[in-house]
């Protein structure tokens, strides 16, 4: 998964995990990836021949695979033909999709995870979901590393500071991003804002899977629906925005745009679901909303619309606090140290 001209935000943490690695690390690092492509035979087919040109030709001491489904095979030719130690990073619908149907892939997927020397997963929620599936004896060699991290801009707290200063905002700018379907919570929104009795916008940023805006009629809500932009051009949404809205109902392997929303001082509606409470905290850096609930989700909004500047400050400045924690230089250093280790151990 890479990134492209036709889809700018396809696979974006992994440019953004090998884009910090050349900068971070000492050594040499080879990209091998596909971008997404209407066509499935020809970009898979030379997407595996560059893989294993590179395996032959170069000089690989380590195989760090992303989407475990499509590369388990890879990393087993690596491992058990080349003799090169293989890292998996599993970070969602690879594994969730074949466990679901239970199938051949699933089994291929579990004998990939058995064989590998490390396996990255992005949330603590993701890894407990996994280890029953492959055995607590394998726990060991699992290590958290949330997705590359993000950016966290040293405009970030002064653009904070300015952006809630007012008694009231008016109106009330709401940001939504990610793959526009039910599954992603956006009828729970809709269903909130044909509720409010106050001026609220609402951007909606990504790829529509599920086009349900006909069903949004409240004369107090305006909103535009942008579709993909690259990660550049994202970053004025989120310094437009008062509020990022993550009402998922899909079991998220962590969620990076709500943490990148948080990077830019916005606080954050999220599912008690899955990964999410693991960065949203109620109160402290946005709210947390049972699955499907737009009840809540009106609640939450109503009470963020009515609090005081301070209040709304205190939240924008925990959510960078938040984000901090995640930041793309750390992740990726912690990842490598993690990476060495698996080098390290015979």
């Amino acid at each position: 998964m890479y990134p492209s001209s036709e889809r700018p935000s396809y696979g974006v943490f992994v440019k953004n995990v090998y884009d910090e690695m050349q900068r971070t690390h000492s050594g040499k690092l080879t990209l091998c990836a596909m971008t997404y492509s209407k066509s499935k035979l020809w970009p898979y087919l030379r997407f595996y021949l560059k893989f294993l040109y590179l395996l032959t030709f170069s000089k690989v001491d380590t195989v760090y695979c992303h989407f475990l489904s499509r590369t388990s095979i890879l990393g087993a030719i690596a491992k058990f033909i080349f003799r090169k130690k293989v890292i998996f990073n599993v970070h969602g619908s690879d594994y969730l999709v074949p466990k679901r149907k239970n199938g051949i892939f699933h089994r291929i997927n579990l004998w990939a995870i058995k064989f590998c020397d490390g396996l990255v997963v992005p949330s603590n929620a993701f890894r407990q979901l996994i280890l029953p599936d492959i055995g607590k004896e394998l726990e060991p060699k699992i290590f958290v590393s949330p997705s590359g991290g993000v950016n966290v801009s040293a405009q970030s707290q002064s653009q904070s500071q300015s952006q809630y200063e007012s008694n009231r905002i008016s109106p009330l700018k709401c940001l939504f991003v990610g793959r526009v379907s039910t599954m992603k919570g956006i009828d729970t929104v809709i269903d909130a804002l044909n509720k409010v009795s106050w001026d609220i916008e609402l951007t909606v940023v990504g790829k529509v899977e599920q086009d349900i805006f006909a069903s949004l009629k409240n004369e107090h809500v305006s909103f535009s629906v942008v579709g993909e932009v690259t990660q550049e051009a994202l970053e004025q949404y989120y310094s437009q925005s008062n509020l990022f809205l993550f009402p998922t109902k899909y079991f998220e392997s962590l969620g990076l745009t709500p943490i990148e929303a948080m990077s830019h001082g916005l606080p954050v509606i999220g599912s008690n679901y899955g990964p999410v409470p693991e960065y949203v905290r109620d109160g402290y850096n946005g709210f947390l909303i049972e699955k499907g609930n737009s009840e809540q989700l009106l609640e939450c909004l109503e009470h963020f619309y009515h609090l005081s500047p301070a209040q709304r400050q205190d939240l924008s400045i925990n959510a960078i606090d938040t984000a901090l924690q995640y930041s793309r230089k750390k992740v990726v250093e912690n990842l490598l140290c993690y990476m060495e280790s698996c080098c390290e151990n015979e």
